[in-house]
């Protein structure tokens, strides 16, 4: 069992941050080149989604990137709707979560939207955490075996849209599934 229902402190070693923020961020290609020795643990596509992308504003950063291993898996639409738990303060709301994606402020689809429109699947695959013996989250909690969202809510937003419409992509969609040996 996981006990995620607590703020824990970052664990995120600071020599790892992105160097500026915003527009003056450093460019993922620099930060790389500067930080893959020591994660090359980890695929490439996580750190730039989850470690880049989100320092600083994520709730995971809790997790040892050193003690964290992963795996590539391959779920059907179904199976990712049924087999990943969402532990935000943002309720899902499938029925009008399409019609967000695909028609934004300024009539175009949000990203999520465009890459399946394009792809029939994700452009990133999602990251979740291995909660094998279930987890107790903020929000919500499980006796079962599952996959706890780390990183995608906006993909698995969109998903979760499609799937209530029966009209995803039945895929296999690409999901990465972090596992860590750290007591949580």
């Amino acid at each position: 069992m996981i006990d995620l229902s607590k703020y824990a402190p970052s664990t995120w070693p600071p020599h790892l941050a992105p160097i500026g923020e915003g527009f003056q961020k450093e460019p993922f290609k620099t930060w790389w080149l500067r930080n893959r020795q020591e994660l090359q643990h980890l695929d490439k596509r996580i750190c730039e989604q989850w470690i880049y992308r989100h320092w600083g504003y994520t709730d995971f950063d809790f997790l040892e990137l050193e003690r964290l291993s992963y795996k590539s898996i391959f779920l059907s639409a179904q199976e990712i709707v049924y087999s990943v738990a969402y532990d935000r303060g943002v309720t899902l709301t499938p029925e009008t979560d399409r019609h967000v994606f695909e028609r934004s402020a300024a009539g175009i689809p949000i990203a999520p939207a465009t890459a399946f429109q394009r792809l029939n699947t994700w452009d990133y695959p999602i990251i979740t955490l291995e909660a094998a013996g279930g987890y107790i989250g903020r929000r919500a909690s499980s006796l079962e075996p599952s996959l706890v969202l780390i990183e995608g809510h906006q993909r698995f937003r969109y998903l979760t849209s499609l799937v209530h419409h029966y009209d995803a992509p039945e895929g296999p969609h690409e999901v990465f599934v972090l596992k860590t040996d750290q007591t949580l």
